[in-house]
C-alpha cells in the first residue's frame, strides 16, 4: 500500500459553477485576454495539444465543474493561470446532458463526502484532540511512558470496529508483509512542524487516511524509541523508525500468523472508525492480545488545584 501523504482542501462545490465564471473565483481575469499571455485568442477550443494548459485545456474543464474551488486552488498553488471562463462557458453548453447529469451526481457524492469528513473530524477534534498534535490521549500516554516515539496512521479497509477487532485478531496486529514501517503507515511526531503542510498531512491521515475516505477506518500505531543508542544522536522519531528498526522495541514486529508480518497489537493504540469514534486497546503497550473498547475522554485534575 503506498503511503500517499496529500492534503485534500475540502471545499463547498459552488451550486451553480457558471455563477462563478469571470468573477474572483478565477482570479478576476480572462485568459483571453491576460496581457501576460499573448496569443491566447489563437487557441481553438477543441483543437491543439495545450502544451502549457494555459487555462484552455477541456480536459481540465470537467474537474472544474466538479470542484470548482479545489481546481482553482490547486492551479494557483501549481502557478498555472485561471480557467478560461469563455472557453469554459463554451465548452459547457456544448456539454451532452447526459454527460451533465454524471457530473451532477460526482458533484454531489463529493460533497456528502466532504460533510462526513467535516463530521467525522469534529467528532475527533471534540474527543482525542492529541492525534492532531501527533501524540496520544493522556491515558495512553501513560501506559506508554516517558519515552520518544512517532504515530503511524495505517488505512487497512477494516471500516467497523468489529472489522477491527476481527482483522487484528486474524493477523496479530496490522500487517506489513513485504513493506517497510513507513509504507504502510503515514508517520509524524511532535518534533515536526505541525503549522505547516505536515500539520496539513497529519490532519488528512487522522481524518480520512491515505485513500482520503473518512468512512474507511485508521489504525493509530505507536513506535517509541526504546533504544536510542542504536539511532544517531538528535534525529527526529519519525525518522529512527522508519530507518534504524533496532532502535524499536524488539516485540514491536511479529509474525503475522500467515507467513509473513505485522506491527504488534500490543503497540496499536487504537482504531478511528467510519464514524469517526476512538476506540482505546485497553492492552497498549501492556499486551499482546488487543482489546479495542469505546475511548470515554476522563476529566483530568487541574494542577492548580494542589498548588
Amino acid at each position: 500500500m503506498p503511503n500517499q501523504n496529500q492534503h485534500p482542501q475540502i471545499t463547498e462545490a459552488h451550486p451553480d459553477p457558471l455563477s462563478t465564471v469571470g468573477n474572483v473565483a478565477l482570479g478576476g481575469v480572462s485568459a483571453t485576454t491576460d496581457p501576460t499571455n499573448p496569443g491566447y485568442d489563437d487557441w481553438d477550443l477543441f483543437e491543439g495539444d495545450y502544451p502549457e494548459d494555459l487555462g484552455q485545456d477541456p480536459e481540465r474543464f470537467q474537474s472544474y465543474y466538479v470542484q470548482p474551488e479545489i481546481t482553482t486552488a490547486l492551479r494557483e498553488a501549481d502557478g498555472m493561470p485561471p480557467i478560461d471562463p469563455d472557453l469554459y462557458n463554451a465548452w459547457l453548453e456544448q456539454l451532452p446532458p447526459e454527460e451533465r447529469e454524471i457530473m451532477d451526481q460526482q458533484r454531489q457524492h463529493i460533497e456528502l463526502q466532504n460533510d462526513h469528513r467535516r463530521m467525522v473530524h469534529d467528532k475527533i477534534a471534540g474527543t482525542v484532540p492529541e492525534l492532531y498534535a501527533a501524540t496520544l490521549p493522556p491515558e495512553l500516554a501513560e501506559a506508554l511512558g516517558d519515552v520518544p516515539f512517532a504515530i503511524g496512521l495505517n488505512q487497512t479497509m477494516a471500516s467497523s470496529i468489529d472489522e477491527a477487532r476481527e482483522y487484528l485478531g486474524e493477523n496479530n496486529g496490522v500487517d506489513i508483509t513485504s513493506y517497510n514501517f513507513h509504507h504502510r503507515f503515514e508517520m509524524f511526531d511532535t518534533t515536526m512542524d505541525l503549522d505547516g503542510p505536515a500539520g496539513e498531512n497529519l490532519e488528512t491521515a487522522v481524518d480520512a487516511g491515505y485513500t482520503q475516505n473518512s468512512r474507511i477506518g485508521r489504525f493509530v500505531g505507536v513506535f517509541p524509541i526504546v533504544h536510542p543508542e542504536e539511532a544517531p544522536p538528535g534525529e527526529r522519531p519519525k525518522y529512527i523508525a522508519n530507518m534504524h528498526r533496532e532502535a524499536l522495541p524488539d516485540d514491536l514486529e511479529v509474525s503475522n500468523g500467515h507467513g509473513g508480518n505485522a506491527v504488534n497489537s500490543r503497540y496499536i493504540a487504537g482504531f478511528i472508525d467510519e464514524d469517526g469514534a476512538f476506540w482505546q486497546n485497553m492492552n497498549f503497550n501492556r499486551a499482546d492480545e488487543p482489546d479495542l473498547q469505546m475511548y470515554v475522554r476522563q476529566p483530568r485534575p487541574d494542577p492548580a488545584d494542589f498548588v
